[in-house]
């Protein structure tokens, strides 16, 4: 999870890690040719975490983003009392979470995409939980989807409706307990998501 007092950003290739640190004296930042060839070397590979040191993690994000194109997302964890929305999707625990549409901001995002994936209507935002980032392949080129997490809550006992379309197979509510329990059957990425149940 990135918020913006983190020193560090972490980039998920699936179960894999390339970190942003800020660079100190005895890890010097990389010039632009090493930052471009340590990225290409892990992305061909299969180390399970790198760390790129640079002026500071935003500044390699920046350098990151020369060769790699960015999509915005939003999604939620939504609290119903003392339980925590889940959903299955393509064999993972997940979230609810999709790509930002045009003239969105993070917020309508999170809210539009935890509507059409879940069915509930009445949920509101408590609190900003920061960003992750992940990366798949599109077109043969990996792209980099930043995804802004919201704490939402909703007190109605609305219907959940899966939406299918998006693979989503079952929704339910869990206990921090069992949230818990669940973690090793979700994404590396969301890891830091679910600390907030």
């Amino acid at each position: 999870m990135h918020t913006k007092m983190s020193d560090d950003i972490n980039i998920f290739y699936t179960d894999r890690i390339l970190r942003f640190s800020k660079s100190t004296a005895q890890n010097p930042p990389l010039t632009a040719d090493e930052f471009k060839s340590a990225v290409a070397t892990f992305e061909n590979g299969n180390q399970p975490l790198c760390i790129l040191h640079s002026q500071s993690a935003e500044t390699a994000l920046s350098q990151y983003l020369e060769n790699h194109r960015l999509i915005y997302a939003a999604g939620g964890l939504v609290r119903r009392a003392d339980k925590y929305l889940l959903m299955q999707r393509r064999g993972y625990v997940d979230l609810p979470k999709g790509k930002r549409e045009a003239g969105e901001d993070d917020q309508q995002n999170a809210l539009r995409e935890v509507g059409e994936e879940t069915g509930l209507q009445q949920v509101q935002i408590v609190s900003d939980l920061g960003y992750t980032f992940h990366t798949y392949v599109l077109d043969g080129a990996y792209v980099l989807k930043r995804t802004a997490w919201f704490l939402m809550q909703t007190t109605a006992d609305e219907e959940l409706r899966p939406q299918t379309e998006e693979d989503i197979c079952r929704l339910w509510w869990a206990s921090a307990d069992e949230v818990k329990s669940l973690r090793s059957q979700t994404y590396l990425s969301l890891q830091s998501v679910l600390e907030h149940c």
